[in-house]
């Protein structure tokens, strides 16, 4: 079998760490970890380790965007089972 080695261009990542997604929600990475321990933000546990889904990210972006008013992460947390 041969593996494309070609560059497809940018790729969007399936999951970002949790510095990642404090950094493009513009808050502090312990306001996450607070959030998905209360389950209110959607993660998933791998050892003591989470990653954050990249759809959740987008879709907190895209709710707000699209309904114009605020959006509630807990929401969300709550709508996917909270922390996985």
């Amino acid at each position: 079998m041969a593996i494309n080695l070609a560059y497809d261009g940018p790729t969007v990542p399936t999951f970002y760490t949790v510095p990642e997604a404090a950094r493009i929600l513009r808050v502090d990475p312990a306001t996450i970890y607070r959030a998905i321990r209360a389950n209110e933000f959607p993660a998933v546990r791998i050892r003591a380790r989470y990653v954050i889904p990249a759809d959740a990210v987008r879709r907190l972006a895209g709710d707000a965007t699209r309904t114009g008013t605020r959006v509630d992460a807990a929401q969300l947390g709550a709508t996917a089972g909270g922390a996985l």
